[in-house]
């Protein structure tokens, strides 16, 4: 689709109950949040835009990035209200049509699949309202929606968890794109994986 506009969000928070601050954890040099970054703008470059999307009281954190150089969204009306940070971006930005939503805590995430995902996702616009891939390493998933899933309030039960919400939707409205891949965590959850991580 021609003009199709692509996002990729990177949902982030610096006050996390398991493991505070670890957005600024290091792995091999790099703060995690900024790693997860960059490698997704060296993969994407100009085909997606790439925001930090952070909690409108996380000023902390919005310093560090505004220093890093990193764009990011402050919005939600909680710091446990997911839902309306991205519908907040949403209606900031019309003209978005597909966002991805890749969470801070995943510095290993599998960025062919994401790719598939939106090129799915954008042949098939409008048939399908949310992509999501499988049978990957927990950690290394991957999630677009179309903008109207995330602006309907009827179907948006779950303030905290995206996903979550998908329950009240038709279920054939959904597109899954599996790799066969065996599974293991790579998901960065507590401070004692960070060992694991950086190895």
């Amino acid at each position: 689709m021609a003009g199709c506009r692509k996002v990729i969000a990177v949902q982030c928070r610096s006050k996390s109950t398991r493991f505070p601050f670890k957005c600024y954890a290091q792995l091999n040099g790099k703060t995690v949040i900024r790693k997860i970054y960059d490698d997704l703008v060296d993969e994407f470059e100009t085909e997606a835009e790439v925001i930090v999307l952070i909690p409108i009281d996380d000023e902390d954190l919005a310093l560090y990035l505004l220093y890093q150089n990193i764009p990011f969204f402050m919005a939600g009306k909680t710091e446990d209200d997911v839902v309306d940070r991205f519908q907040t971006y949403l209606i900031a930005n019309p003209d978005v049509d597909l966002i991805a939503r890749v969470t801070a805590d995943d510095p290993f995430r599998n960025l062919y699949d994401l790719r598939k995902l939106f090129e799915l996702m954008e042949d098939g616009m409008g048939l399908f309202q949310y992509g999501f891939s499988s049978g990957l390493p927990y950690g290394m998933n991957n999630e677009v929606f179309l903008r109207g899933f995330l602006l309907d309030d009827s179907v948006q039960k779950d303030r905290e968890h995206l996903s979550n919400n998908l329950q009240h939707f038709i279920p054939n409205a959904w597109l899954k794109y599996s790799s066969p891949i065996s599974k293991f965590n790579l998901s960065l959850d507590t401070p004692e994986q960070l060992p694991f991580l950086n190895y």
